[in-house]
């Protein structure tokens, strides 16, 4: 993938990041750092290696706790949601948009 300014400046104004040129030049010094590291790979014999479907092919053990639902728990209505909001129209809370 070729990168440059342009395409940097395109991927990151669509973020809302405004960055200064010091900044665009640094990202695509790093990319092709981080390009340079990767090529490295290519130079690895890989014919004989197993493809695995995890990092390391052990059972995981997941220690979480099963879900309770708590019976005493009370449920809020819409009215409740619609007066606790700053602002509201008809029968949903408004907020500000924050993607272009």
């Amino acid at each position: 993938m070729t990168v440059n300014k342009e395409k940097i400046k395109e991927i990151v104004n669509s973020l809302m990041f405004n960055p200064s040129d010091e900044v665009l030049d640094h990202i695509i010094e790093n990319w092709h750092e981080l390009e340079n590291e990767l090529k490295s790979f290519d130079k690895l014999d890989l014919d004989k290696v197993k493809p695995l479907s995890h990092i390391n092919e052990e059972y995981k053990i997941d220690l979480l706790r099963d879900d309770e639902f708590d019976n005493e728990f009370k449920s809020i209505n819409k009215s409740q949601i619609l007066s606790n909001a700053a602002t509201s129209d008809d029968d949903y809370v408004t907020i500000k948009k924050v993607v272009k």
